[in-house]
């Protein structure tokens, strides 16, 4: 979505001989707007226990496919029931 922004931008920079405006690779001379479809959490927080994820407590897929916290998987193998606080399979 937001390359054809991106190289009109570069092409009218190019043009006017701007140099100095783009200078590094991580950023954007401008905000591009994506919609509302392109809007995601940059950040899992657990549904089970709700904190944040990290990198000493990372998320965990399950074999059902749901994500849950390490510190929740702990707490629930620990309480002796390994089942999917969702949809309940083990």
């Amino acid at each position: 979505m937001a390359l054809p922004v991106l190289m009109n931008i570069k092409q009218v920079i190019e043009q006017r001989q701007c140099s100095g405006v783009w200078t590094h690779k991580d950023e954007l001379p401008i905000e591009i707007d994506l919609g509302k479809k392109c809007w995601y959490h940059s950040v899992f927080a657990c549904p089970i226990l709700r904190q944040q994820t990290s990198e000493s407590n990372p998320p965990m897929k399950l074999i059902c496919g749901h994500v849950i916290s390490r510190d929740a998987l702990n707490k629930l193998t620990n309480a002796g029931n390994a089942v999917c606080s969702f949809c309940y399979q083990q």
